[in-house]
């Protein structure tokens, strides 16, 4: 009896071991089933669309500490005409001296291509991110479409100053210009030319050149005096007229070499020497002829009455005088 019972129990356990395998193996499959359906799922909605856009839209250099002014560089991005060129540059140049042998470059797109190259005169380099360029020449970035239908190419400038802001650096633009032993010079700009005055203790002498570089042999100026202080001529750039003023009589020019004389020696304030050109005026300084005082007078360009000297000069109402010595 005992047997029976034993074997009816170890009939129903194995019934149960089948019945519960079965059930491991289908929850199983099922967990498999859901997996599949839910990767197709994500597959689905994460479908990557193409573009033909080939834009580059920011350009910057990962930045160095040694080196701030690397990654502070801001870069504009300009389109050409030609829709498929551009140039990428900065309009302000990095400081004196950086090293630009050896950076990294970064890039943003409208959308991301499906390469980016860097081609010089030795090699083509496919941008990754981490790559090191020599930027100390102009090179050439190639942007390919993700769709491979469209290609664009960008010329890089990557301008760095190139003299030391704090050195004043000086160039000869030509060997000398008036003769050795001369006493005094004066430079000034007159109707586009540059003029050079130079006296020698004997007589004035005017030099032309359009360039600074080239200059003509020397002409006496006429009119002025022989002994006429150079240093002393003075040049009104809105009027294109220079002035001068010597022993009570002024002289103009607008060329420097024909020169006209007004003799203001006998009059109650006499020319002394030309000041200034200021406040679009031209300035002199006249000593009272009997007060031995001395004062400010402006070229008169309009009719003015009152304190008018002259026709051509006015004495200041708000002028400065001085005790003459």
């Amino acid at each position: 009896m005992k047997i029976v019972v034993f074997q009816n129990r170890l009939q129903r356990y194995k019934k149960y071991l089948i019945f519960a395998n079965m059930k491991r193996t289908f929850f199983t499959i099922l967990c498999i089933f859901s997996l599949f359906l839910l990767s197709c799922s994500n597959s689905s909605s994460e479908t990557v669309t193409l573009s033909s856009e080939t834009e580059v839209t920011s350009f910057y250099f990962v930045k160095q500490d040694s080196f701030p002014s690397i990654g502070n560089a801001k870069f504009t991005i300009s389109l050409y005409a030609a829709q498929d060129t551009g140039l990428i540059t900065n309009a302000d140049s990095m400081a004196y001296k950086t090293p630009v042998d050896k950076l990294v470059p970064r890039l943003l797109f409208t959308a991301t291509p499906s390469s980016a190259t860097i081609i010089t005169a030795d090699t083509t380099i496919t941008l990754t991110g981490k790559d090191t360029i020599d930027f100390t020449k102009p090179v050439l970035l190639r942007v390919i479409s993700s769709d491979r239908t469209a290609t664009k190419y960008y010329r890089i400038v990557v301008n760095v100053h190139q003299v030391d802001p704090d050195l004043f650096e000086w160039r000869s633009l030509t060997k000398a210009v008036v003769p050795s032993g001369t006493a005094s010079t004066k430079g000034v700009i007159l109707g586009g030319k540059y003029l050079l005055f130079a006296n020698d203790g004997f007589k004035t002498s005017v030099y032309q050149s359009a360039d600074g570089k080239t200059w003509d042999e020397g002409t006496v100026p006429t009119t002025l005096p022989e002994n006429c202080s150079v240093r002393e001529i003075l040049a009104a750039d809105d009027a294109d007229k220079l002035y001068y003023c010597q022993d009570g009589v002024v002289y103009t020019s607008t060329d420097g070499l024909a020169w006209q004389s007004q003799d203001l020696s006998g009059e109650t304030y006499i020319p002394r020497v030309m000041l200034m050109h200021f406040n679009d005026s031209v300035w002199l300084v006249a000593e009272h002829a009997s007060e031995q005082t001395y004062h400010l007078a402006v070229e008169s360009r309009y009719p003015l009455t009152g304190h008018c000297q002259n026709s051509l000069w006015c004495l200041s109402a708000q002028a400065a005088n001085a005790r003459g010595r």
